[in-house]
């Protein structure tokens, strides 16, 4: 698709303009027309997004709240994920576990699990946990995952996951 700006000149530099228009717009300019009093710039404009850099479905970064709750808390998650398929439908699950924990024990709160529709490419898709009034005080490591439906239903399975995330979660 073509973009054009006309530009209507009175007085000035045709050339000093064309130049900056030249400078902003770098190597997408298709055409520049300079006609007395005015200035023609045309350049491609694409609506594609820029293709991903993974080649599986994967959270790359996470944003965790401060460090610090209470119990009783909702904490907002953002996952950064970049989806080099389709549009897709998952579920965004989360645990916590006493950093301490040598088991298998995994707090979550699954009333909080939530469906997101991830567009292709990398995006920021935000989820909250609660904190229960049950939740010990201590230290608490965090995981985040990415599932094809309800965690924990048979039917569903873990698409990606990060590892435990350590000492991350202090619950006062």
């Amino acid at each position: 698709m073509k973009s054009s700006v006309q530009i209507a000149i009175v007085g000035g530099s045709v050339v000093l303009i064309a130049l900056l228009i030249v400078v902003f717009f770098g190597s997408d300019i298709t055409r520049l027309q300079i006609s007395p009093g005015e200035l023609t710039v045309e350049q491609n404009v694409s609506n594609e997004q820029p293709p991903p850099n993974c080649d599986i479905l994967t959270i790359t970064n996470i944003t965790l709240p401060p460090t610090k709750v209470k119990r009783g808390d909702n904490i907002e998650i953002t996952y950064d994920i970049c989806n080099p398929d389709s549009t897709k439908a998952v579920v965004l699950g989360m645990s916590i576990r006493p950093t301490e924990w040598t088991g298998d024990m995994e707090i979550i709160d699954s009333k909080n699990d939530i469906e997101v529709l991830l567009n292709p490419g990398n995006g920021k898709y935000k989820r909250t946990f609660e904190i229960s009034e049950e939740t010990e005080k201590g230290i608490y490591d965090v995981s985040l995952a990415i599932w094809n439906g309800i965690p924990g239903n048979p039917s569903s399975f873990q698409i990606h996951h990060t590892d435990w995330l350590e000492n991350v979660l202090v619950v006062e």
